[in-house]
């Protein structure tokens, strides 16, 4: 009796014993499976954050991009209007010069009307 109840509490330690390797072995295969899905999220990880990295850069470029584009259109303003008010001065250069030259055309003929008319009147006293 005593060898047939250790021979029974034997074959129960090796059931439990071959169900706690099965179970064993099951939380190998799971730690296994989630340490494959733990690269897989590290390495998707890796690669949002490689996107996440380049598509800030881009941003960035694309700022530095608008920020230079509107220094040059800035320059370019005021370059437009010096260039502006040059034009300006020189229009009234011109019209400064042609009021100038009118006066001037004025006085050279009246001095020849005067002149001619003098030349005249000395050739009329002779």
């Amino acid at each position: 009796r005593i060898v047939e109840e250790a021979r029974i509490q034997r074959e129960m330690a090796e059931e439990q014993w071959a169900t706690r390797e099965s179970e064993m072995e099951k939380w190998e295969l799971e730690r296994e499976e989630l340490e494959r899905l733990v690269e897989r999220l590290e390495m998707q990880q890796q690669k949002s954050d490689s996107s996440r990295k380049e598509r800030q850069k881009e941003a960035q470029d694309q700022a530095r991009a608008i920020s230079q584009l509107t220094e040059e259109l800035m320059q370019m303003e005021t370059e437009k209007d010096e260039a502006v008010a040059a034009l300006e001065e020189a229009k009234q250069q011109v019209a400064d010069l042609q009021g100038s030259l009118q006066d001037r055309a004025k006085t050279l003929e009246s001095d020849a009307v005067e002149s001619a008319f003098k030349n005249e009147i000395a050739r009329l006293r002779q």
